[in-house]
């Protein structure tokens, strides 16, 4: 090769390491892009060997794990905001209700004998109860919100999955043409971080080199295909993830799909729990000193009622009330 032949190989070397500088350049602001880098050989000749996709796989690995963990963080505030919206006190909530309710019972100890003071009371106490059923109802559409959502988010998770696998496919053609598919690299890695705030996601590389997306604990590997998920219920009666393949349980370690899991089969069923015994509670109290009422005719000779007792031929102090 003469020194002519030799200049213009070096040109046409340095021409496509512009080309590359400024396509860093251009990209800077692009998300999931990853700087690239001309790698030149002298061999006869200048020319560009390859270019290397500047990357640290640690790093890489971090942002993936931590797109899981703030996932899962911001997916379990957004479930406990909705129920503190909830529950937060107001003049129409069940704190004002509550109050009102007790501050009629004490002027109807006051003053039993006026039929308006205790109409005000029984007005109160069927406030109270819609109060109660109205809360119980906000956090049942609540729990059909959070199913719904998680519907949607098995469906982005399947499509960010398909995406991928097709990905994948034209990586693999590229580099079986000698080509470097530092592009198509980076749409993955940035599906890779779409699909990790919903669920645990990592990259494994086989013997032969070929790369795969591992998802949900290992249970789906993204190779040139990738099998998606669906929801079911398990023996527990929980909500669960699955793998639609084989039928495996996902173990979900961190993402959105594991909030919402949690909140539809813990968080929300607890929140109505909790609202439900302290219903109970409150019939409870009032039973109790209901009971150890007299009307003004003298003692009750009988006593009707919608719960029903353990002998209804006991005297009531035997009779396993509810109170």
């Amino acid at each position: 090769m003469n020194s002519f032949s030799i200049g213009l190989t070096a040109l046409r070397a340095h021409q496509q390491s512009l080309e590359i500088l400024g396509n860093n350049v251009a990209n800077a602001s692009t998300p999931g892009y990853h700087r690239q880098r001309p790698e030149l050989v002298n061999d006869v000749g200048v020319r560009v060997a390859r270019i290397t996709r500047m990357k640290n796989d640690s790093v890489e690995t971090a942002l993936l794990r931590n797109n899981s963990l703030s996932g899962y963080s911001q997916q379990s505030l957004d479930v406990a905001t909705q129920i503190e919206s909830i529950l937060t006190p107001s003049e129409t909530s069940i704190h004002a209700n509550i109050s009102e309710f007790f501050n009629r019972l004490e002027k109807v100890a006051n003053a039993p004998q006026d039929m308006s003071v205790r109409a005000e009371m029984l007005s109160s106490a069927q406030e109270l109860t819609n109060g109660f059923a109205h809360l119980d109802q906000a956090l049942l559409e609540l729990d059909g919100d959070t199913h719904a959502a998680l519907e949607d988010g098995l469906a982005e998770v399947n499509r960010l999955i398909t995406h991928i696998a097709d990905i994948n496919q034209q990586i693999f053609i590229a580099r079986g043409q000698q080509k470097e598919p530092n592009d198509l690299v980076d749409q993955r890695d940035r599906l890779m971080g779409e699909l990790a705030q919903w669920m645990e996601v990592d990259l494994a590389t086989n013997e032969s080199g070929k790369e795969y997306v591992i998802a949900g604990g290992g249970t789906s590997i993204i190779g040139q295909n990738g099998a998606g998920f669906q929801l079911t219920e398990n023996s527990d009666g929980d909500l669960a993830v699955t793998q639609s393949a084989m039928h495996l349980e996902v173990p979900m370690n961190s993402g959105k799909l594991k909030a919402l899991l949690e909140a539809t089969n813990r968080t929300i069923p607890d929140a109505r729990d909790r609202l439900n015994s302290f219903a109970q509670q409150v019939v409870q109290a009032v039973d109790e000193q209901h009971a150890k009422g007299l009307p003004d005719s003298g003692p009750f000779v009988s006593l009707l009622g919608t719960r029903s007792v353990g002998d209804v031929n006991a005297p009531l102090l035997y009779a396993e009330t509810a109170f």
